[in-house]
This record gives structure tokens, C-alpha cells and sequence, in this order.
């Protein structure tokens, strides 16, 4: 039986949910601003400037999922776990074929900076704590690809 790596597990569990919010489509009210570019041979050359995000507490993680309502094919998953750290699951934009999306997971030791902020505020909707910060990333691949960018992010739910 071959064993799968950590790495794998952590990119296939971070994944799951990205599916599915992918596939239903539903983001919480709130605003997001700034964009992320990226180049090379794995991801192409894109530009994501996502302007709605959702919570991942329904999901079981501290996080947010951010993406652009007009385009189910660019999102990503920012999120913060508790043994690895800061990571973010990017839908490669324009890599959907069907319901399969190519996806990279970003983690520290594959950038020079990667940032993350995310705040609880005070404020619950439907049980869900509404969450602000931000992301500030940039990123080389192992395959030469590099991903840069800086979001913001308020009155995700």
C-alpha cells in the first residue's frame, strides 16, 4: 500500500471545502479589496481581485474563502492551522475544467512573505463570527511560479 505524504493529506483536507463552496457558489456579505498576480509555468499569468469573502467557521477552520462573485473559476482559502501555520489554497484562475480546478497551497517555506491577519469581531450573523484582516503574500514555486499580492478584507461571515 502506498503511503501518502503529509503534505498531500493537508492540501486534500484544506481542499475539500474549497470544492464545495466552489461548486455551490455561496460567499457571506462583505468587501474586499486589493489583488493578487501571478505568473509562470504551473498557474499561467492571472490577476484575481476577489470583492466577496465568507467565513470558514461552518467549515471548522479559522479562516476565510475570498473570490469575485461574477467568477466561480479564481478563489482561494486563507486560513490559519494550528500546526503548520499561516497557508493559502488558491484556485488557479481559469484552470477549471468542470468541477476540476487546479489548485496550489501556499505555506512559508515557499515565500518570502506571507502574511496573515484575521480578526473575530464582535459582531455574530446566523451564529457566525464576522471576520476583518489580511493577507500579504509573495511566492516562488519550486517550478519557477511566482505569486504576489496584497488583499484586505471586512464583514466576512
Amino acid at each position: 500500500m502506498k503511503k501518502i505524504g503529509l503534505g498531500f493529506f493537508i492540501a486534500l483536507c484544506a481542499a475539500v471545502p474549497l470544492v464545495i463552496i466552489f461548486l455551490v457558489g455561496g460567499f457571506g456579505s462583505g468587501e474586499v479589496t486589493g489583488e493578487l498576480r501571478g505568473s509562470g509555468p504551473l498557474v499561467g499569468t492571472f490577476s484575481l481581485a476577489p470583492d466577496a469573502c465568507g467565513s470558514g467557521q461552518s467549515d471548522g477552520f479559522v479562516g476565510v474563502y475570498l473570490g469575485a462573485k461574477d467568477r466561480s473559476d479564481a478563489r482561494l482559502k486563507v486560513f490559519q492551522d494550528p500546526a503548520y501555520g499561516e497557508m493559502v489554497l488558491l484556485q488557479i484562475p481559469g484552470s477549471c475544467e468542470g468541477p476540476r480546478c487546479k489548485q496550489v497551497l501556499l505555506k512559508r517555506d515557499h515565500c518570502e512573505r506571507l502574511s496573515v491577519r484575521i480578526e473575530k469581531t464582535n459582531t455574530t450573523i446566523n451564529d457566525v463570527r464576522v471576520l476583518d484582516g489580511e493577507l500579504s503574500l509573495k511566492c516562488k514555486l519550486a517550478s519557477g511560479d511566482a505569486i504576489s499580492g496584497e488583499l484586505r478584507f471586512e464583514g466576512c461571515h
